[in-house]
C-alpha cells in the first residue's frame, strides 16, 4: 500500500503554484481579500498574517538602501504651485539679492483721491469721515436701507426749513456728525453738523435742514448722512424738492 501525504503538486508550466498546503492557503486568502478589494468592501486584518522575511534585518533611516514604504494619502496635484518650487529656493537666504518692494500702505493713493468726489470731516486730526450711502452687501441689507425720505416740495429762494428727531440707539453718549453726499444738490444744509447724542432712552436728538436753492428751476436730490464714528452706526435720509427759480 502506497502511503499519501498531504501536499501540492507544482504541475508543468505552473511556477507561482504553491508548494505546500500553508502556502496555497495563504494565496487562497490573498485572492479573497483582492475580490472583495474590487468589490469595494472593506477588509480587517488584511495583513495580520505578515511576517518579516528570515534574514533581513532592520534598515536605519540613515542607511542608504532605506526605502520607505509610506504612501502619501493622496497622489501630488500637477497644478499646485507649491509642486513647482525649485530645490534651491531659498537656499541662499539673507544672501539672496533682494529686490525692489512697495512698502506704501496706500497712502500715496489715498492723496491721489479728489477730495470732492467723496464729502467728508476730519475728527481728532488723524481720522476723516465720508458721508456716503453705504453699498448694499445682499438683498435687503439693512445697513444700507434709507432710514426716511422727506419731499420738500416746491422751493423758491427764500428758502424752507424741515426739522426731524433721531432717537438715540446706543448705551452710551456718542458724539456724531452729519453731512451730505458729494451728489447732493448744495442748496440742502443741516445743522447741527456735529454735537453728542444721548444714549438710548433720553432726549431725542433734532436735526434741521435747510433748502435755499439758487439759479434755474430743477428737480433737486441729496442724501444726509448723520454718523456715529466710535458706533458705527449710520442714518441715510433721502430729500428731495423742485427749485421754482425764483
Amino acid at each position: 500500500r502506497v502511503h499519501m501525504s498531504r501536499c501540492a503538486v507544482r504541475m508543468d508550466g505552473k511556477e507561482d503554484m504553491p508548494t505546500t498546503y500553508a502556502d496555497y492557503m495563504k494565496q487562497k486568502q490573498g485572492e479573497d481579500i483582492s475580490e472583495k478589494l474590487a468589490k469595494g468592501e472593506v477588509v480587517f486584518d488584511a495583513n495580520s498574517d505578515w511576517q518579516r522575511t528570515e534574514g533581513e534585518g532592520g534598515v536605519s533611516t540613515m542607511d542608504q538602501g532605506f526605502a520607505s514604504t509610506d504612501t502619501p494619502d493622496y497622489a501630488p496635484d500637477p497644478d499646485d504651485p507649491r509642486a513647482k518650487i525649485d530645490f534651491k529656493q531659498g537656499m541662499q537666504g539673507s544672501q539672496k539679492k533682494q529686490t525692489e518692494h512697495n512698502h506704501d500702505p496706500g497712502i500715496a493713493a489715498a492723496l491721489e483721491v479728489n477730495p470732492e468726489m467723496i464729502a467728508g470731516v476730519e475728527i481728532d486730526g488723524n481720522r476723516r469721515i465720508d458721508f456716503v450711502v453705504p453699498e448694499e452687501r445682499w438683498p435687503g441689507d439693512p445697513a444700507a436701507a434709507l432710514a426716511a425720505e422727506f419731499d420738500l416740495g416746491p422751493t423758491s429762494h427764500i428758502g424752507k426749513h424741515f426739522e426731524f428727531d433721531i432717537e438715540p440707539v446706543c448705551m452710551t453718549f456718542e458724539d456724531f456728525y452729519a453731512g451730505w453726499t458729494a451728489d447732493s444738490d448744495p442748496a440742502f444744509k443741516v445743522e447741527p453738523a456735529f454735537g453728542r447724542m444721548d444714549k438710548k432712552g433720553g432726549e431725542k436728538q433734532t436735526i434741521t435742514v435747510h433748502c435755499a436753492p439758487t439759479g434755474p428751476e430743477r428737480d433737486m436730490e441729496g442724501y444726509l448722512c448723520v454718523i456715529l464714528p466710535d458706533d458705527g452706526e449710520q442714518w441715510t435720509f433721502k430729500f428731495t424738492a423742485h427749485c421754482t427759480g425764483s
